[in-house]
């Protein structure tokens, strides 16, 4: 378990079968991992300022949700609704960056 709970990825999804459901939990593993890549660590300060090592987590339903930093769930949200609306990687329609959103909610946390 993640970050973000199958339970979360589906309401954000508007899902409400279980046909997807082992999909969308792929798609939680892929953007947790996106999200760590991005920030180039494993280690994040929460919003009370606790430094929180995600690496050691083997199980994040032992864990207060409400130390994880925000703006990394939801931008777990986003890419995991992105990704489940949208399957293939080229699209006719015109491609315009939504501002202000990925790349913003994780600047914080990326260690360089």
């Amino acid at each position: 378990m993640y970050i973000v709970t199958l339970e979360e990825a589906k309401k954000q999804c508007n899902v409400d079968i279980v046909d997807d459901d082992d999909y969308i939990s792929s798609l939680i593993d892929i953007t947790y991992t996106a999200c760590k890549n991005h920030c180039n660590n494993t280690t994040w300060i929460d919003q009370s300022g606790v430094t929180i090592d995600y690496s050691k987590i083997a199980d994040f339903s032992t864990i207060d949700k409400s130390i994880i930093p925000l703006a990394v769930k939801q931008t777990m949200l986003l890419l995991i609704s992105q990704y489940y609306d949208k399957r293939e990687s080229v699209t006719v329609l015109s491609i315009n960056k939504i501002p202000y959103t990925l790349e913003f909610l994780l600047q914080p946390y990326i260690t360089y």
